[in-house]
Protein backbone atom coordinates (compact mmCIF):
# COMPACT_ATOMS: atom_id res chain seq x y z
CA UNK A 1 0.00 0.00 0.00
CA UNK A 2 1.81 3.59 -0.67
CA UNK A 3 0.14 6.23 1.61
CA UNK A 4 1.43 9.32 2.88
CA UNK A 5 4.16 9.73 5.15
CA UNK A 6 3.12 10.49 8.86
CA UNK A 7 5.61 10.84 11.77
CA UNK A 8 5.81 7.47 12.93
CA UNK A 9 7.40 6.92 9.66
CA UNK A 10 10.47 9.03 10.04
CA UNK A 11 13.04 7.06 11.92
CA UNK A 12 12.48 3.92 9.45
CA UNK A 13 12.79 6.34 6.44
CA UNK A 14 15.69 7.98 7.55
CA UNK A 15 17.32 4.63 7.84
CA UNK A 16 16.16 3.76 4.56
CA UNK A 17 17.63 6.59 2.60
CA UNK A 18 20.92 6.27 4.75
CA UNK A 19 21.65 2.89 3.99
CA UNK A 20 21.53 3.16 0.25
CA UNK A 21 24.42 5.52 0.28
CA UNK A 22 23.55 7.96 -1.79
CA UNK A 23 23.73 10.96 0.41
CA UNK A 24 26.62 12.05 2.60
CA UNK A 25 26.09 13.49 5.78
CA UNK A 26 25.02 16.91 4.38
CA UNK A 27 22.80 15.12 1.89
CA UNK A 28 21.28 12.81 4.73
CA UNK A 29 20.80 16.72 7.11
CA UNK A 30 19.33 18.26 3.71
CA UNK A 31 16.78 15.72 3.43
CA UNK A 32 16.28 15.01 7.47
CA UNK A 33 15.34 18.60 7.44
CA UNK A 34 12.65 18.06 4.07
CA UNK A 35 11.02 15.41 5.90
CA UNK A 36 10.59 17.17 9.25
CA UNK A 37 9.40 20.19 7.06
CA UNK A 38 6.73 18.26 5.46
CA UNK A 39 5.38 16.29 8.33
CA UNK A 40 5.00 19.89 10.74
CA UNK A 41 3.16 20.90 7.24
CA UNK A 42 5.24 23.80 6.58
CA UNK A 43 6.26 22.35 2.63
CA UNK A 44 4.16 21.77 -0.57
CA UNK A 45 6.51 18.62 -1.22
CA UNK A 46 5.16 15.40 -1.20
CA UNK A 47 6.21 12.76 0.65
CA UNK A 48 4.69 8.89 -0.01
CA UNK A 49 5.73 5.92 1.80
CA UNK A 50 5.80 2.30 0.75
CA UNK A 51 3.75 0.54 3.76
CA UNK A 52 3.44 -3.85 4.16
CA UNK A 53 3.31 -3.16 8.29
CA UNK A 54 6.09 -0.60 7.90
CA UNK A 55 8.37 1.22 5.74
CA UNK A 56 9.59 -0.50 3.33
CA UNK A 57 12.55 0.03 0.65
Amino acid sequence: MIRETIPDDKDAILSIIREGGQFDDQGMAYVAQTLETHLNKGSDALWFTADDGEPLV
